[in-house]
C-alpha cells in the first residue's frame, strides 16, 4: 500500500473513530453521522470503490499493528 493511501486511511480512520463516538453517544452531536459519512465519502473518492473496501483495509491495518 502506498504512502498516500496510508494518510487517506488514517483520515478514514479519526473520522469513522469520531463517528462511532456521536453514534454510541459518548460525544454530543454537533455533527451528524451522516455529514460525518460525506466527509468520508470525498475523503475516499479515487482511491477506494466503495465504503466497505475501504473498511475493510482500515480494519485489516488495525490487526497488523
Amino acid at each position: 500500500m502506498n504512502h498516500e493511501k496510508k494518510l487517506v486511511l488514517g483520515m478514514l480512520a479519526e473520522l469513522e473513530a469520531f463517528r462511532k463516538r456521536i453514534e454510541s453517544g459518548e460525544v454530543q452531536e454537533g455533527s451528524s453521522d451522516w455529514t460525518i459519512s460525506m466527509c468520508q465519502a470525498h475523503i475516499a473518492k479515487g482511491y477506494f470503490e466503495t465504503r466497505n473496501e475501504w473498511s475493510e483495509e482500515l480494519k485489516a491495518m488495525v490487526q497488523t499493528v
